[in-house]
């Protein structure tokens, strides 16, 4: 998939950590590090392209400290991998500008995160890197869809891999 990609993975929204256990396993067989950004927290305020689905809170898994409980319970370590706490973008803030990546996902509901984690991870992502976008439905011009959309719409620098279960796939290719 990625093996010969440079940079790490990322995972971007991962609220108890289901996909980030499998990640870490698939990253560890590569030789890379997995970096894990949520809030821990539970959501932010919906804005005003966002349906308030998901409540100011939901989500929520007790903080940081509450996220690495879980991780513990399933095994892991926090060696393991990194976690970034905070609302998107401040957690980006922490990683340090070495960093590149090639396998991301992202799945962050609402339009303002997933337009500012676009903005910030799509230059990050290496030549042949992938990048899936959760909840995605083209045809809603609402929540995460319409940063979609607007992301697809201004760029040429990618290859539509699949589109899943509401998961689109892209391959960066410049």
């Amino acid at each position: 998939m990625v093996e010969n990609v440079r940079g790490d993975f990322a995972e971007i929204g991962v609220w108890r950590g289901e996909a980030s256990r499998k990640l870490i396993r698939l990253s560890s067989s590569q030789g890379k590090k997995i970096h894990l950004f949520d809030s821990f927290s539970g959501m932010d305020e919906p804005g005003s392209f966002d349906s308030g689905f998901h409540p100011k809170g939901r989500f929520d898994t007790g903080g940081l400290a509450g996220f690495r409980s879980i991780m513990k319970s399933h095994g892991f370590s926090d060696n393991e991998y990194f976690a970034y706490d905070g609302f998107i973008p401040t957690c980006f803030e922490k990683v340090p500008n070495n960093v590149r990546f090639s396998f991301v996902i992202i799945d962050v509901d609402y339009y303002v995160p997933t337009r500012d984690t676009l903005n910030w991870i799509w230059p990050l992502i290496s030549r042949g890197g992938i990048l899936v976008l959760d909840d995605f439905k083209p045809m809603n011009d609402m929540e995460c869809s319409k940063a979609i959309n607007e992301f697809l719409r201004e760029r040429n620098d990618y290859y539509r891999l699949d589109f899943l279960n509401f998961q689109l796939f892209l391959r960066k290719e410049v």
